[in-house]
């Protein structure tokens, strides 16, 4: 899964996920002024002992005139800081109640 399907995946699901006790923050990218700015979205996932980082923008930067005007589109997924596939959070998020149970009885039978 792409790291932009993986956005809309949580702009879907984000409520549903929340329900079932997956920690989600969206934090929407809007700075910069007339002649650089960022327009995008991230989400901050925790899940279990993992801190993950999602998100996209476009960047669009120009001199002075709008007629040489560039755009760059960017987009991450991150764990703990560290780059990772929008796999493996899409994976945890899919899976996250059997892993929870398991982690829980883990702890029981120890």
């Amino acid at each position: 899964m792409t790291t932009i399907k993986l956005i809309n995946y949580l702009e879907e699901n984000a409520r549903r996920l929340k329900e079932i006790g997956v920690d989600i923050q969206r934090i929407p990218i809007n700075v910069g002024d007339r002649h650089h700015n960022k327009l995008g979205i991230s989400f901050r996932v925790s899940l279990f002992e993992y801190e993950f980082s999602i998100g996209f923008f476009q960047e669009t930067f120009d001199r002075e005139d709008w007629k040489i005007a560039q755009t760059k589109l960017k987009s991450w997924c991150s764990k703990d800081q560290k780059k990772v596939s929008s796999k493996v959070l899409h994976f945890l998020l899919e899976n996250y109640q059997g892993i929870s149970r398991n982690k829980k009885i883990n702890q029981i039978l120890k």
